[in-house]
């Protein structure tokens, strides 16, 4: 080798361990950068042997260990959307014992009936009864009314998923032709390729994602459902209306209340398995199943209540259209306005707020006047039906025959069940996503290591700078001569 070829080398080397500073020094400043890939350096020697060259800059990387933490997250972002609605609809029926569950005001207007009943003549203990019957009518309107909340949450919920999805799609496409075109130019493109793995990582929650390699640096994104996300220069087109409001009377289909639509047209449920095992389907089933089956189960208790207690043989002074004690805004109901029967539900009118009608408690609810202080049957008959078995003709319900205290208890435990359930998966699912995190990590910045590259790069820094001093000696030496 000449001395002309030992210079080269050597300087080539100088040049590579230069470039191999660079990117330790980069991996060990971006340690705790989230997002941040890290880098190392690939060498090939030069075509004539002389020297060494820079093949690459690599971002090491596991796309299948990727793959797997979205997946994982969007799980995540299915089970904790719905552990959140389950919870809310736990607190909003109550847990027996809370002092303000359904279970319990049952509970207290069944012992203010058989107070009542046994002193007919005081005032104070039938305004109670009016008292913990309002307390009951209150209970399940709040509950009805927080099921509507879940219902609208989870419509704007769904509005939020679709405008972070468009954006981040569109991200990543911009991101695309950035990195093309910096490859093309002979440019560092890591940068912007941790960018738009970030970016992606960021709707993980949303929808399961699958990531397809293209060329020049591209990617393809596809729904783990098969759903082309982005495939080329523009994302798919995803639309959502959100409704405002959400009422109990409102469904899916039925304006405002809208579907997903792509590209410009609806998503039908048939094709929402597409979209499956995120925030975005969790939203959905929550507007569109789950919520309405918790209000099916109110309206179920409200309808139970209403007929129960409008039966002139209970009553002898109602006619036999005529409310009893729980109304329908004031009025009957039937089976073809059973839904929304919760939010409607009311206490008669004949009760006064002021307690004026109190003792039509005890003398009939029709009644026009006053009768015997003393006379307990009415209130006895009112406390009985309360407690009686009744044949549910509902189906927001099992079928079968339970007590207004059973009909509670059984919405208590279903809510509390479903709760618990929800729970358990979404702690299931963030360990899931923990782990993974860990083996991401793993594949992540290590200081010591990078310190241990370091000082292999300063042992190549000062052989090649030895080969050069060498080399400037021989030159001298021969100049010298």
């Amino acid at each position: 080798m000449s001395i002309a070829s030992a210079l080269s080398s050597a300087a080539s080397g100088l040049a590579a361990v230069t470039r191999g500073t660079e990117v330790v020094a980069g991996n060990v400043a971006n340690a705790l950068t989230p997002g941040y890939t890290r880098r190392e350096i690939v060498l090939a020697g030069l075509a004539d042997g002389g020297g060494v060259r820079i093949a690459a800059v690599e971002r090491i990387v596991s796309a299948a260990l990727i793959g797997d933490h979205r997946i994982a997250g969007a799980a995540q972002g299915f089970s904790g959307t719905v552990a959140t609605f389950r919870s809310a609809m736990e607190t909003a029926i109550g847990v027996p014992g809370d002092g303000t569950s359904l279970v319990d005001r049952v509970s207290d207007l069944e012992a203010a009936l058989l107070s009542a009943a046994s002193r007919p003549d005081n005032e104070v203990r039938l305004g109670a009864v009016r008292l913990a019957a309002g307390a009951l009518v209150s209970g399940i309107n709040t509950a009805a009314s927080a099921v509507e909340d879940a219902r609208t949450s989870a419509d704007e919920g769904i509005s939020a998923d679709v405008t972070r999805l468009r954006s981040a799609l569109k991200d990543v496409a911009r991101l695309n032709r950035s990195i093309i075109i910096d490859r093309a130019n002979g440019r560092d493109a890591a940068t912007l390729m941790d960018e738009r793995q970030r970016t992606i990582d960021s709707i993980a929650d949303i929808v399961a994602i699958r990531e397809v390699p293209r060329d020049n640096g591209r990617i393809a994104l596809f729904t783990a459902g098969g759903a082309t996300l982005l495939d080329g220069d523009e994302p798919i087109d995803l639309q959502f209306s959100s409704a405002g409001r959400v009422t109990a009377l409102m469904e899916v289909e039925t304006p405002p209340v809208g579907r997903l639509m792509m590209n410009g047209e609806p998503v039908g449920d048939s094709l929402m398995s597409l979209f499956a095992g995120g925030s975005l389907q969790a939203n959905f089933a929550i507007r569109d199943t789950l919520a309405p089956e918790v209000q099916a189960g109110l309206d179920a208790m409200a309808r139970d209540l209403v007929e129960r207690f409008a039966d002139p043989a209970l009553d002898p002074t109602l006619a036999t259209d005529d409310p009893g004690l729980f109304t329908d805004a004031g009025a009957a109901t039937s089976s073809a306005s059973e839904r929304g029967l919760a939010n409607r539900l009311s206490l008669t009118a004949q009760l006064a707020a002021d307690g004026s009608g109190d003792w039509r408690l005890r003398d009939g609810l029709g009644a026009t006047i006053a009768g015997d202080v003393g006379r307990s049957t009415q209130l006895s008959a009112l406390a009985d039906r309360l407690m009686a078995s009744r044949q549910t003709a509902s189906t927001g319900v099992s079928p079968g025959s339970r007590s207004v205290a059973a009909f509670a208890s059984t919405l208590s435990s279903q809510a509390s069940t479903a709760r618990v359930q929800s729970a358990n998966a979404q702690a299931r699912d963030a360990a899931h996503v923990d782990a993974l995190n860990s083996d991401l990590l793993a594949d992540g910045v290590d200081t010591d290591q990078e310190m241990q590259r370091l000082l292999g790069l300063e042992k190549a820094y000062a052989a090649n700078a030895r080969v050069i001093r060498a080399a400037d000696e021989m030159i001298a030496r021969i100049l010298e001569i």
